[in-house]
């Protein structure tokens, strides 16, 4: 019925929720390439295919990267999606 799922997607600190910007965001469709885009202050709007499988993998300098699976299957209304993807310091560098 929709064409397009709205996901928002937040990358924020794992300690303090704080939002974490300069972070690159790999998002990979179930069967295609992944494409790399900025999360600019840490979000990133996203218009995702309907009944699909998604992994986000997410890097920052400073922090261990985090990969995160989302998916649109079975989703019967158009409200806009949320994701958060928290970023961990590792133990040397808090």
């Amino acid at each position: 019925l929709y064409a397009c799922r709205e996901l928002t997607v937040f990358v924020v600190d794992a300690e303090t929720r704080q939002p974490l910007g300069q972070t690159t965001v790999s998002v990979e469709r179930q069967g295609r390439d992944a494409e790399s885009q900025e999360a600019d202050a840490g979000k990133l709007n996203l218009c995702l295919d309907e009944n699909a499988e998604y992994l986000f993998r997410v890097s920052r300098p400073g922090y261990a990267a985090n990969t995160v699976g989302f998916s649109t299957r079975g989703r019967a209304d158009d409200a806009p999606s949320r994701l958060e993807i928290p970023l961990l310091r590792p133990v040397g560098r808090r």
